[in-house]
């Protein structure tokens, strides 16, 4: 099983995820960005908060990721169509054969359980994509929708090129990915300004 992989996208996400923010924080309106975390940082439990909502994301993608580990180990780059399988079923009792039941992926058919497959991997990521754009819109308001249009995209890219097998939805997953990553990012950078400010007080 190969963990560096999985290391890799369970932390790079989320250092990409800060400096994309920490750019729109020192090039963006500072002074009012400096303002809302001094107003936020007012409740003492605020920084601990963003903290909060950070770890849960990463769980979460550590968690995504875990599975693509397993599956290195039995599947290779030409079993491709099978690694849109969360699953492999085998059959089981007497008369069973040995073959193992994965998702049809021809024609309509095909087309209606990648698109469920997509909308699966969505949902996973939802919740902590959620609780992050609450915290960073209240200091980031604007960059923070910006963000969230393009987690919008990312998935609508991804959900029906999927679905009608083009090469290219990986480009919507990305987008997704890296804009739900800078809401992090921004939620990270957020806590830990906060964090450090409480022990300067």
């Amino acid at each position: 099983m190969k963990y560096g992989p999985l290391l890799i996208l369970t932390v790079a996400p989320l250092v990409a995820g800060m400096i994309a923010a920490y750019a729109v924080y020192t090039y963006g309106n500072k002074p009012e960005y400096d303002h809302r975390i001094r107003s936020a940082q007012r409740n003492a439990e605020f920084g601990w908060t963003c903290l909060a909502v950070v770890m849960i994301g990463r769980l979460i993608a550590f968690a995504n990721c875990y599975p693509l580990a397993l599956e290195s180990c039995f599947l290779t780059k030409d079993d491709r169509q099978l690694w849109t399988n969360p699953f492999m079923l085998v059959e089981i009792g007497s008369n069973a054969t040995k073959n193992v039941i994965v998702m049809d992926l021809d024609g309509p058919v095909g087309m209606y359980n990648r698109a469920n497959r997509a909308i699966q991997d969505m949902v996973e990521t939802c919740g902590v994509v959620l609780a992050a754009l609450y915290l960073a819109s209240t200091v980031f308001a604007l960059p923070a929708a910006v963000v969230a249009l393009a987690f919008c995209v990312g998935w609508f890219l991804h959900v029906v090129l999927y679905a009608t097998n083009h090469d290219s939805h990986g480009v919507g997953y990305v987008l997704a990915t890296f804009a739900a990553a800078m809401l992090e990012g921004m939620v990270a950078l957020m806590a830990l300004m906060a964090l450090i400010a409480q022990t300067e007080m």
